[in-house]
């Protein structure tokens, strides 16, 4: 029966890794910072629930990089068009 105790994962900041939470839904180290990513999974469940979130804190950190990257790139061109433009 204990294996349908629900328990609170999410990802805190300040520990840089998924945590389980305390019964306020905050980081047990960190009771101050806020958590993200907050799932409810069962007690059996926790180990796999952390992996995913630090999966999907990769994939969304990846993703987020390359939108920087391909934003610079294009101001970037736009400044050598218009330096183009101008001396033209």
């Amino acid at each position: 029966m204990s294996d349908q105790t629900l328990v609170e994962v999410g990802y805190c900041a300040l520990c840089r890794t998924a945590v389980e939470l305390n019964e306020h839904g905050r980081c047990p180290l960190h009771p101050l910072q806020q958590v993200v990513d907050i799932c409810e999974v069962r007690l059996r469940e926790v180990d796999n629930a952390k992996a995913n979130i630090l999966l999907i804190r990769a994939r969304r950190l990846r993703r987020e990089l390359i939108g920087w990257f391909i934003a610079l790139s294009g101001l970037l061109v736009l400044g050598y068009v218009v330096i183009f433009i101008i001396e033209f």
